[in-house]
C-alpha cells in the first residue's frame, strides 16, 4: 500500500469521528483496540494516529487505511 499524500489532520479527525458513529469512546476504543482517551484525542484533532494505529484500526473496523488517511482508496 502506497499513500499518495496524507490529508490535513482535521480531515483525518473527521473520518475518525465517522468511524465511531453512535458508539461512545469506550466502545470504539475496545472495538478498535485503543484507549478511549487516545481515540478522543484523534477525533478532536489533538493528535494524528500513527500509521501502525491506522492499519490496526482499519483491520478491526473493516475499512481501508487509505480512506482514513486520504479520504479515498483505489481498492
Amino acid at each position: 500500500m502506497i499513500f499518495r499524500s496524507m490529508s490535513h489532520p482535521d480531515e483525518i479527525a473527521q473520518r475518525i469521528k465517522q468511524l465511531r458513529g453512535l458508539r461512545n469512546f469506550r466502545e470504539i476504543g475496545q472495538l478498535a483496540g485503543v484507549a478511549a482517551g487516545q481515540w478522543h484525542s484523534w477525533e478532536k484533532g489533538k493528535n494524528v494516529p500513527t500509521l501502525r494505529s491506522v492499519r490496526a484500526i482499519a483491520a478491526r473496523l473493516g475499512v481501508d487505511p487509505e480512506w482514513i488517511l486520504e479520504g479515498s482508496w483505489t481498492g
